[in-house]
Parts: structure tokens; sequence; C-alpha cells
């Protein structure tokens, strides 16, 4: 029997990576042909722990040093005594790690988070354990500086093999030096009949009830993340936007939160709906939902404004599952899920980047779809 030992340090949060694992080892237990035994080493009181510890998975303690934890990489260039902080930090998670491989002896070592790809490299070459990198970043200079991208793909050579999320992110890695041979595809799934059960009216009325929006308004949501490479702030454009031209009363609801670093960010936003009177009375902000699909079932149309390229692009596929259409920003792994005007709208790619943001035309799309639902 095979033993895998999957690795994700996070501790405050659920994001996408975590999401992901939890989804994939829930549905383990459906399918027939595969023979796993499956740990997990994670944070104490973590979220990711608390919605594993109801699967038939053992958990392992897993943390990283403070400084490396609140290290901050993406747009950002870390001070010279942080970088070496975080790497004393990583030096004893890698160590740390050594020893919980040698006590499990897994048959391979899945990292699924960047941090947790530097410290393992070095813990699984010292026990001579094949080590996977479930990539779910692109890494470029969308996002990340030039050393962090030298010491991620220097670190590369020493992982077994690395499963970015999308095609996209998997040119990213062969920009960078992968071999083709060692970067393999595998896409992100969802189990669908968890959100075609949700898909019901009665739901839909319950969320709508919940955040007092109105039964007969057309809502418009974004999901996920609010930090400004996914966007929320050109979503709130486009909202005030279609309040001052058009009759027609839309409801935007923005779902999610702010990581830690992102939370002053947003403050801005929410701030900045308080203040405008056209924003304040068709915005809706709804916390972050642990049963997405049933905010989802909320909702007639989802909309992507990421303005940098989205690695894969999880609520399109949960949107798409449930029928509702997504009109997204065209880039990253988006065009691997969507076709143009078959199962959804790639409308920030008409004119493209423009000062750093994406321009949106969303008027024809809308449009288009009033006059699908009517």
């Amino acid at each position: 029997m095979k033993r895998v030992l999957f690795i994700d340090h996070v501790d405050r949060i659920l994001g996408g990576a975590e999401i992901n694992l939890v989804e994939l080892l829930e549905s383990v237990p459906g399918l027939d042909d595969v023979s796993w035994e499956v740990a997990v080493a994670c944070a104490p009181n973590s979220p990711l722990r608390e919605r594993l510890d109801s699967l038939d998975v053992q958990l392992l303690s897993h943390s990283l040093g403070s400084s490396l934890n609140q290290l901050r990489v993406v747009g950002k260039i870390p001070s010279p005594l942080g970088m070496i902080k975080a790497w004393q930090a990583s030096r004893a998670a890698s160590h740390n790690l050594s020893c919980l491989i040698r006590e499990w002896r897994p048959s391979i070592v899945v990292s699924c988070s960047n941090k947790d790809h530097f410290s393992a490299v070095r813990a699984c070459s010292e026990a001579d354990v094949p080590l996977v990198w479930w990539v779910n970043d692109i890494v470029s200079a969308d996002f990340f500086p030039w050393l962090f991208r030298f010491m991620y793909f220097r670190n590369a050579r020493r992982a077994h093999r690395l499963a970015p999320v999308s095609e996209y992110a998997r040119q990213a890695l062969l920009n960078g030096g992968v071999p083709p041979w060692k970067a393999h595809t595998v896409l992100n799934g969802i189990p669908v009949q968890r959100y075609l059960s949700a898909n019901e009216a009665s739901i839909s009325k319950q969320f709508r009830k919940s955040f007092d929006i109105p039964e007969d308004s057309l809502t418009v949501g974004l999901v996920g993340r609010f930090t400004p490479w996914k966007g929320p702030d050109l979503f709130l454009d486009i909202a005030d936007q279609w309040t001052q031209q058009n009759h027609r009363p839309i409801t935007f609801v923005m779902i999610g939160k702010a990581f830690n670093e992102d939370q002053a960010y947003e403050a801005e936003l929410r701030q900045r709906v308080e203040q405008s009177k056209s924003l304040k009375s068709c915005v809706r902000w709804i916390p972050f939902q642990s049963q997405v699909e049933k905010a989802l079932a909320g909702l007639d149309i989802l909309f992507h404004t990421s303005v940098k390229p989205e690695p894969f692009g999880r609520t399109l596929i949960e949107a798409m599952a449930m029928g509702k259409p997504p009109i997204a920003a065209g880039a990253g792994g988006v065009p691997e899920i969507i076709t143009h005007k078959k199962n959804g709208w790639e409308v920030l790619d008409v004119i493209g980047p423009a000062d750093g943001y994406w321009v949106l035309e969303t008027e024809n799309a809308l449009k288009t779809f009033f006059r699908v639902k009517d």
C-alpha cells in the first residue's frame, strides 16, 4: 500500500490550495482503484485540520516559525533581515519535517504551498523520499520578485515532479528552466454532485433573505480572496458604472475576505462603498462561506475580475457546475476553462492591459445575458 504524506503549513485561513486538498481526500474513499494510506502534516488548530478531523486521515503536526509564516513575497521584495530570519526558520522546519518523515516513512511526499516546497526539499533529500510540488501559483514576474524566482527554480531541480494546476502555470515553470518531463499539469476538480444538489430555489431564496438581497434583483457576485490582483476594486468600478448608466437594478455581491496582509486593503474597499451613494445601495458584503455552493445558488452571474493571470480559476468551475454563467478575465488558466460565448464570456481581454489594469467591457456581455434570461 502506498503511503502518501501531504504537507500544508497554513494556519489561519482555508485558501484554494487547502480546499483542493480537503476535497481530494474526501473523494479517496469512493475510488475503488486507489489504495492509499494518507497522512497530512498541518498546523495544529488550523482551519485545515478542523476540516480534516472528520476524515479517515492521520494528522501530524507541522508548523513554521513566525518569521517564515509571516513572510510575504507576492508583489513584494522582503527586507534582507526578514529573508535571513525566514531562511533560518525554513532550516528549522526542514529539520522537523525530516524527523516526521523518518517516523511515518511515506512512499511519497506532496507539498502544497511555496514555503512547504522549500522546507520539504531538504527533508525529502535527506530521507531519500520522492517529493512532488503541487503548484498552485504562477511563478513569474507578474507575482514574484527575481530573488524568489531564482530560489524557487533552483530548489525545483531537487523535486521529483511538479504538478501545476493549469497549462499556463506549467508554461511558467518551463520558462523558469524546469524540464518538460518534470512538470505535469493536474487540473483542479470539484465534487460536482454537491454543487448540483445545492442548486435549489429554496437554497437561493434563503441565501438572498439572509443578506437582504431582493428576490427579483439580478445578482452578480465576486467570490474569493480580497487582494489587489484579484480585482475587487475593478468589480466595484463595474458596479458604480452600471448603477449610474443603467436603470435595471442589479445587486453586486462580494463574498470572501482578505488574508492577514490585505486587511487594510479590504478596509479601504469597504470605506469606498460606504462613502458612495450608488455603491452603498447595491453592494452586499458576505463573509467567507465554507459551503460556497449555497452562496453560488443565490447568484445569477459570477464575475471574475483578476487583473493578473489566474493560476486556475476554481470559482469558475464551481459556478459552471451550478449553471451560473461566468464573466471572466481571459488570462492565465481561464481560457482552459471557458470557451468564449459558449460556456461563458471572456471580456477582460477585449482591449488588454492599460496602465496596469485590464479594461473591462461588460455591457455587451450583460446585455447578452439579459436577452438569454428574458
